[in-house]
């Protein structure tokens, strides 16, 4: 291996990347329902034809006062689930608490509703406030573990901010629970 001439020398940069973090109280919720309706949920000898059963489920809905023009069919969803009966699934989304308790409680023998997914958005302004807190937080992070070195961090290189705009969480409605909203910064380490 040959010697590097004495005019190069390799200059490695010293980093140090943390995740800052902040929390807070999701304000604008969205839900994903999906609704299957399946003569394969159906324990009848002869049951009703499908279009029987969407018209009923429709007519439970509009008199809740929910427009059924706000749900999605998707049969094709339904098929590839392989089920030998017929079926089909409806697809709703909502940012209202009541009218996703109410579209949960609508079921018969031939019904199955499943709240999919909650969906947490954010406002441009709330994404830019939290990412400052968060990057503040990685800052605190960086230093303290810069101090056990006995070295100090400069300035950023780095941010990766994978949140903003829409976060998805699973299942969970409480509206009291805290979402983590996270960045990763790269610092320079002096």
């Amino acid at each position: 291996m040959k010697a590097l001439s004495p005019h190069i020398r390799e200059s490695r940069l010293s980093t140090i990347e943390v995740v800052g973090d902040t929390f807070f109280t999701p304000d604008n919720l969205v839900y994903y329902v999906e609704v299957m309706i399946s003569m394969r949920l159906l324990h009848d000898p002869d049951p009703p034809p499908l279009a029987d059963l969407l018209d009923q489920y429709f007519q439970r809905i509009t008199s809740l006062g929910i427009d059924k023009k706000e749900f999605k069919e998707d049969k094709l969803a339904y098929l590839s689930m392989l089920y030998e009966e017929e079926g089909t699934f409806l697809l709703f989304n909502t940012t209202s608490r009541k009218t996703l308790e109410q579209v949960l409680l609508v079921a018969t023998p031939a019904i199955y509703v499943e709240l999919k997914m909650v969906s947490v958005i954010l406002s441009p302004q709330k994404s830019r406030e939290l990412a400052r807190a968060a990057i503040a937080n990685a800052r605190e992070k960086a230093k303290r573990i810069a101090e056990k070195q006995n070295r100090e961090i400069g300035k950023i290189l780095k941010i990766a901010d994978q949140m903003p705009g829409r976060m998805y969480d699973s299942t969970y409605v409480n509206e009291k629970y805290k979402e983590a909203y996270e960045v990763t910064v790269t610092f320079e380490l002096l």
